[in-house]
């Protein structure tokens, strides 16, 4: 994921009332990183300082991103000095392309089949259930809850038509 300033800049001198259009290609980028609760946050900084071409005046401009938790974001905020914003800043998000693996959607095809199988020996006897490691008593649990949830919203979408 990458984050980028979507459109260029326009502010006004608040000593003077000129008109400024930033070019948004020339604003500095710094990003940090911190840790959270859910991993890594990373804060990036667009800003940049120039002064009013009519009266002199120092005009600084800062556009924040944060991308929390990572491929994600969160939040996006902007602030000035000298200046203000006559257009709200945003920002666009990037994501990367990666290139399709198949090994993944076999990866998944086999564990739900697991799961399933599972299911079927436990439903045969019932103390096969003691037999399971932990991580296939969480499959199988969790498909039951996936199961009694699409049950559940099936029977409310009914009564609504209904």
């Amino acid at each position: 994921m990458e984050l980028v300033v979507a459109k260029d800049l326009v502010i006004k001198c608040c000593t003077c009332g000129e008109k400024h259009i930033i070019d948004k290609e020339s604003l500095d980028i710094n990003t940090y990183s911190y840790e959270r609760q859910m991993g890594d946050e990373v804060e990036y900084i667009f800003s940049s300082e120039t002064n009013c071409i009519n009266c002199g005046n120092v005009l600084s401009y800062i556009v924040r991103g944060y991308e929390y938790p990572v491929g994600c974001l969160n939040y996006e905020d902007y602030e000035s000095e000298g200046c203000i914003f006559l257009q709200e800043p945003s920002l666009d998000v990037y994501y990367f392309e990666f290139e399709y693996d198949g090994y993944f959607e076999n990866y998944i095809s086999d564990a739900v089949e697991r799961v399933q199988a599972n299911i079927e020996r436990v439903l045969q006897r019932e103390d096969r259930i003691y037999q399971l490691s932990p991580r296939e008593f969480e499959e199988i649990v969790a498909e039951i809850f996936r199961k009694h949830r699409l049950s559940y919203f099936d029977a409310i979408s009914a009564e609504r038509i209904g």
